[in-house]
């Protein structure tokens, strides 16, 4: 038979554990650690979403602008009129007629609601956004992504085939009734000229009145920086511009 001693060299001697006390307290550190790092790291998540689906109705819209024109001349043809106040949206649901083939609708809510957040949107500064929900010269519909999209058309004599020509603006949500319901985090501002669709705040002069730069502004213009520098630092830091700091760190 083998030699107990040699199996147990220290014979039955126990080896101490860990207290109550000290798993408590490393519960506790780890707690305090988790409780730091984990909102962080959802918002971080967050945010490359946006990024992420912000791009996508882009791209979903920018196509379907591309197929429409194919089908119907660049936009400054397609006898677009200014979307007016009460139930004028001519323009805007001419406007949607050409485009709509060519995306999956899940709501066609024309304006009467129920696509957005009924009510006026926060913005990253002070103001409240002016565009409502239930916004009766916004042409409004869903895709069946849950992206809600707005359309709103100017006068036919603004849209010319200028390349610098303003035919029509969009408002996207990229979660469409959900929260936070804010300009610059869920919602994005673009413009459509007369062969193609651009965001706002292409420019250093029109990122100026994004968020942290003077919190006074709607926010419109921070789409651009979402979609090419593909971060939402404006929330975090100042001193970015589009020729100098893209990040905040």
């Amino acid at each position: 038979m083998e030699n107990f001693s040699e199996i147990f060299p220290h014979g039955n001697r126990l080896r101490r554990a860990f207290t109550l006390a000290e798993v408590l307290i490393t519960l506790g550190i780890i707690g305090v650690v988790a409780a730091l790092t984990i909102p962080s790291l959802v918002a971080n998540h967050q945010e490359k979403a946006t990024v992420s689906q912000l791009k996508k109705a882009y791209s979903t819209m920018s196509n379907a602008l591309v197929l429409a024109m194919n089908e119907h001349g660049t936009v400054d043809q397609w006898g677009l009129t200014a979307s007016g106040a009460g139930s004028d949206i001519t323009g805007a649901a001419n406007f949607y007629e050409k485009i709509s083939p060519y995306l999956v609708v899940l709501n066609d809510c024309k304006n009467k609601g129920g696509c957005f957040y009924d009510g006026y949107y926060n913005t990253l500064g002070t103001k409240k956004e002016q565009f409502a929900g239930t916004a009766s010269n916004f042409y409004t519909f869903t895709l069946t992504d849950g992206t809600a999209i707005a359309i709103w058309t100017t006068q036919s004599s603004t849209c010319t085939n200028d390349a610098s020509a303003i035919c029509a603006v969009l408002f996207v949500d990229i979660n469409g009734k959900k929260k936070p319901n804010t300009t610059g985090r869920d919602g994005f501002w673009f413009r459509v000229r007369n062969n193609r669709i651009v965001p706002y705040g292409t420019t250093d002069e029109e990122f100026q009145s994004c968020a942290y730069i003077d919190g006074t502004y709607p926010s419109r213009t921070c789409t651009a920086w979402v979609l090419y520098n593909e971060n939402l630092d404006y929330m975090h830091c100042k001193g970015l511009s589009w020729d100098g700091k893209k990040k905040c760190k």
